[in-house]
């Protein structure tokens, strides 16, 4: 589970203990707690993930992320490993793509570096 905008110790201690107890004791492996990133204005929340597809292997994920997952349901899949050219196209099957390469005067994202970590996050998961 996913616990977001923790402000202290006693909610992190909440956080831990709710999580705990939804996940069956054989099961549970502990829980990794890390600082929230404040976005600006000139931020967009992103998806990278990746599944196992009982016949292709670790498959990519990539799309509109945070509170918008379910509501846009903007993401595309590709096969692993990647490069530049196929990093982009994966970025270009979304609709946050659009969003990505400059908006209404908000600056494109360093596309690059997005790709790297597209790339280096497929060979993660191969």
């Amino acid at each position: 589970g996913v616990k977001l905008n923790l402000k202290n110790e006693k909610e992190v201690e909440h956080a831990y203990i709710n999580i705990k107890n939804r996940v069956h004791r054989n099961d549970f492996q502990g829980v990794t707690v890390q600082k929230m990133f404040n976005a600006d204005e000139h931020s967009y929340e992103v998806i990278v993930g990746s599944t196992t597809d009982d016949q292709l292997g670790p498959v990519i994920v990539f799309g509109t992320g945070g509170t918008n997952v379910e509501i846009y349901k903007d993401s595309a899949i590709t096969l692993p490993p990647l490069n530049y050219y196929f990093s982009k196209r994966l970025i270009d099957r979304t609709k946050i793509s659009k969003a990505l390469y400059g908006f209404r005067g908000r600056p494109a994202v360093d596309l690059i570096k997005l790709q790297e970590l597209l790339i280096r996050f497929s060979y993660l998961i191969t």
